[in-house]
């Protein structure tokens, strides 16, 4: 009796000891990690119920609060041992696919209901500790054995890629799901499991297989093993098998209501026995020994693959729904399609073919491969009958090479056939009439009666072009590509084509609403230009004599080049492409392809590149170390944080303007003239390698100063919105114009800028300024400053006297721009008398910073705006005028022009700056609507 109180005792001083414990105290899991200590350590956690603690080698525990830690918020650690230790009682679940284990212990693993230990390195597992656990993944690892027989509970079993070589699932009465790819199991598989649905145990060694057992399966994946014999009977729910590579002879398939989809090529099956398989939609057995086949009656076939068998008859009546069928390489006679309706690709060549019968209507068809057969001339004249159009098929790159091919040779006398019927069908044939003409075919997305304007050059001087059905009419035209002759034409039906027969050398066909260009026989084309227009793709890889490719403005998604060994500019801006390859243009010299969605541009085979352009894209990197000879480069608006230029010597104009970059070396870029970084997260930006600099926008970043004593060409300069304290531009005897609003600025040189005609430093901190030997300067905005009067009155002396015809601005006050900030500039009446004694105008913060009207009476040039059409009338003599915004983006250029129309322009300020004949003219503006 003492004895079992003695004993009763001890057990509940344990129970009494097990509650007093804290999570803190509990060691759920011990592992090691193959993952360097100073780089990150990562794994996700789920424990909703109660806190968890993770000593990272320390010593010290770090306590998790209770939730779930999942990518992108996981548990992780820079600063971890090679062993960690993770203590709680409530963890449910735990990922460690990216912790690259290479040890893991399970010690208290009471909830735990999820463990994900895949893509290490463990060698064994125990999971005697975690009786509730449902999900296992073990997946890649180096796993000999495990023990499930705790695995009451568990549904999904993941255990590929180790080196099991047996597995005991008789306790897993519950398991629905188990991988075991990629090991080393042998012998027999015959599992008992009757809950299993989907079962994968491919690339292994097993030579039988018994699933009899199984009624609830679905879905059976046993290719690449050794398999003679498989038992399936019984299994009415099977949806899917595959049993690809094996050593099979003979299998049927029967009374399997569900059955969808069976993969049993590369075997050596005589006999396949299809029986009360009514779902079956998919049937590979390509590379096996069948002599016959009887598919009649399965309506609900769409695949079938049979190639490279023995087969000398094919039954396939009532197949309605057959969509692609591959019968290659067999020995068969005669092939009767005539019930295959939906029939659209067919693969029938290398046979013994002497008959071959399409359906009436097979419309659907877009690859006909039957070369290499005993066709008459009789039959494949109506094969061609039946073809349907596929002029207008859309042909992705990795489609190339079967679709809209019509292959036909090794029948006898082919090329006497009706071969030109395909060919204007637009079908690529491996045989060509002797007579055939190259053809150009565009499909004119637009009603009857609309004009098409063409411009072409042709090999010869002579050219055919058929609208729709009509008569072909033949037309002379230009033999210089730099001289196109123009023709005018009509359709004469809605969605018409127009085809050009004859040696084209060049056409301009941009804005006819063209739909559809066939240009797969147009070998000799060096100029193609379809702009704005409304292609959704585009093949020209039939082109190899293209040198110059324009196709902007379309809705191009799909775009196939080819091998184009001569093509030296393309332009695809504007368009819908993911994608594009240019590896085969290797003479490439200028590319454009801004405005698409392109998320990699890879360019390491075009080292003649040149011009690159691709802003507005996703780009997040642009490898250019290849592109020696490139001297402009336009990236904007991508998602680059860096990017390497110390290969681009060459390089001329820069823009990276909205971007994410925090740094940039241009010491290798000397020859640079024009620089645009604004609108990203530069700290820092030197540009002292750079003489020859003479445009530099660098708006909008996060600069606290900038050198420019080394850039004596530099013309404008636009460095706003950063936190520069200091300015100097002493140095700079040729720069005309700068904007340096938003900064921080304090000190300003401009002393000796004798070019400078404008200068916005609104919103700094600059209480005095001093522009003696500024004598072109005509624009000074000096708006939210610190200038006291008297400040302002000595600034004002030390501008140069304009001139009633040329007069100056000062933009003193501003709230027509800024209405709702407080003016810190110090005002009064004098500063006006001041300014325009010397021909300045000056706000005063009564009146609103004048607009074009205003301003037009004062200059030579800008004249006046009409309010109700808001339209600026410009009046005088000018070469060329350029419109900028405040922050320096171009806004347009005018050349001859006497109006701009600004009713879509943004309400704001802008800079105006003409070019006459002796000279410049700067000014600010006001639009308004």
């Amino acid at each position: 009796m003492k004895k079992n109180l003695l004993f009763s005792l001890l057990t509940l001083f344990a129970f009494v000891t097990v509650l007093a414990q804290s999570p803190q105290d509990v060691l759920a899991f011990r592992f090691k990690t193959s993952i360097a200590s100073k780089q990150m350590l990562y794994f996700e956690v789920s424990s909703p119920n109660g806190e968890f603690y993770v000593d990272w080698g320390s010593g010290i525990k770090k306590k998790y609060t209770a939730g779930t830690y999942t990518y992108p918020n996981p548990v992780y650690s820079t600063d971890h041992k090679e062993e960690v230790r993770i203590y709680g009682t409530n963890i449910q679940g735990i990922k460690f696919d990216k912790a690259q284990l290479t040890e893991l212990e399970v010690l208290d693993a009471t909830e735990l209901l999820s463990l994900d230990c895949s893509n290490g390195a463990l060698k064994t597992l125990d999971l005697t500790e975690a009786s509730k656990l449902t999900s296992l993944n073990a997946s890649n690892n180096q796993l000999t054995s495990i023990d499930l027989s705790k695995g009451r509970k568990l549904g999904s079993v993941l255990l590929s890629n180790n080196q099991l070589t047996s597995i005991d699932l008789s306790n897993c009465f519950v398991l629905t799901e188990i991988s075991l790819d990629d090991n080393l199991l042998a012998g027999n598989f015959a599992p008992d499991n009757t809950a299993l649905k989907n079962l994968s145990i491919a690339n292994n060694k097993l030579t039988s297989i018994d699933l009899s057992a199984l009624v609830e399966l679905s879905s059976v994946t046993a290719r690449k093993n050794l398999l003679t014999e498989l038992k399936i009977t019984g299994l009415q729910k099977l949806i899917s098998i595959d049993l690809v590579n094996n050593r099979l002879q003979e299998l049927e398939l029967k009374d399997m209501g569900v059955l969808q989809n069976v993969s049993v090529g590369s075997n050596q099956l005589k006999k396949l026995t299809l029986v009360n398989c009514p779902a079956l939609l998919a049937l590979s057995a390509n590379d096996n020994l069948l002599t016959e086949l009887n598919l009649e009656g399965f309506a609900e076939i769409a695949s079938l693959a049979v190639e490279n068998n023995e087969l000398t008859s094919l039954g396939l009546a009532g197949l309605v729904k057959l969509g692609k069928l591959e019968c290659q390489n067999n020995k068969l006679t005669t092939l009767d399609l005539s019930s295959n309706v939906a029939l659209r690709d067919l693969r029938a060549h290398d046979n013994l073919l002497t008959s071959l019968l399409l359906p009436t209507n097979c419309k659907a068809l877009y690859a006909c491969h039957i070369q290499h057969n005993n066709i008459p001339v009789a039959q494949i004249n109506s094969i061609i009958e039946k073809l349907p159009n596929v002029t207008e098929v859309h042909v992705l790159d990795f489609e190339k090479a079967w679709k809209k091919k019509f292959l036909v040779e090794g029948n006898p006398n082919v090329a006497t056939a009706h071969l030109k019927e395909a060919i204007a069908k637009g079908w690529i044939l491996d045989v060509g009439p002797v007579d055939v003409k190259p053809r150009f075919v565009m499909k004119i997305g637009a009603e009857a009666g609309s004009n098409v304007l063409l411009r072409l050059a042709g090999v010869e001087d002579k050219i055919t072009i058929a609208i729709g059905e009509e008569e072909p009419k033949k037309y002379t035209v230009s033999k210089e590509l730099t001289k196109l002759t123009p023709i005018s034409l009509k359709t004469t039906a809605k969605d018409q084509f127009i085809t050009i027969e004859g040696g084209l050398l060049a056409i301009d066909c941009k804005s006819n609403k063209i739909t559809t260009i066939d240009c797969s026989s147009a070998d000799k084309i060096e100029l193609l230009d379809c702009s704005q227009n409304k292609l959704t793709q585009l093949d020209v890889a039939g082109c190899n004599e293209l040198r110059y490719l324009y196709f902007m403005e379309n809705e191009i998604t799909n775009f196939i080049l080819g091998e184009l060994p001569k093509l030296e500019e393309l332009n695809a801006s504007f368009n819908g492409l993911s994608t594009i390859s240019l590896a085969k243009a290797p003479a490439l010299k200028a590319l454009s392809v801004d405005q698409n969605s392109l998320t990699s541009l890879h360019l390491s085979e075009n080292a003649n590149i040149e011009k690159l352009y691709c802003k507005r894209n996703r780009l997040q990197t642009l490898e250019l170390a290849k592109l020696t000879k490139l001297i402009e480069l336009s990236a904007s608006d991508n998602r680059f944080s860096s990017i390497d230029l110390s290969k681009n010597s060459e390089l001329k104009e820069l823009d990276l303007k909205e971007n994410s970059l925090e740094e940039i070396n241009l010491s290798e870029n000397k020859k640079l003239e024009s620089i645009n970084l604004s609108i990203n997260k530069l700290k820092a930006l030197n540009v002292t390698m750079c003489p020859n600099l003479k445009e530099l926008y660098c708006f909008t970043n996060e600069m606290g100063q900038i050198d420019l004593s080394h850039t004596p060409e530099l013309n404008v300069l636009s460095c706003g919105d950063n936190k520069l304290s200091l300015l100097d531009l002493s140095q700079l005897k040729k720069l005309e114009s700068v904007s340096a609003a938003f900064n921080a600025l304090t000190t300003v040189k401009t002393s000796g800028c004798q070019l400078l005609q404008g200068i916005d430093l609104n919103h700094n901190n600059i209480e005095q300024l001093d522009f003696t030997g500024c004598n072109s300067l005509r624009l000074v905005d000096i708006s939210f400053n610190k200038f006291s009067v008297e400040k302002a009155l000595k600034m004002i002396e030390t501008l140069p006297t304009a001139t009633a015809d040329e007069k100056g601005m000062i933009v003193y006050t501003n709230k027509a721009d800024f209405p709702n900030e407080e003016e810190t500039n110090k005002y009064a009446p004098e500063l006006s008398v001041k300014a325009n004694a010397k021909q300045w105008i000056m706000t005063d913060g009564e009146k609103d910073l004048p607009t074009v009207e205003v301003l037009a009476r004062e200059e030579r040039i800008l004249v006046y705006p009409t309010v109700a059409d808001r339209v600026v009338y410009i009046d005088g003599n000018y070469l060329e005028a350029f419109v900028f915004t405040l922050n320096g983006d171009f806004v347009c250029q005018l050349q001859g022009l006497s109006s701009i129309d600004t009713s879509n322009w943004v309400e704001g300020s802008y800079v105006i700056k003409a070019k006459v004949e002796r000279g410049e003219y700067i000014s600010k503006f006001l639009v308004k609507h």
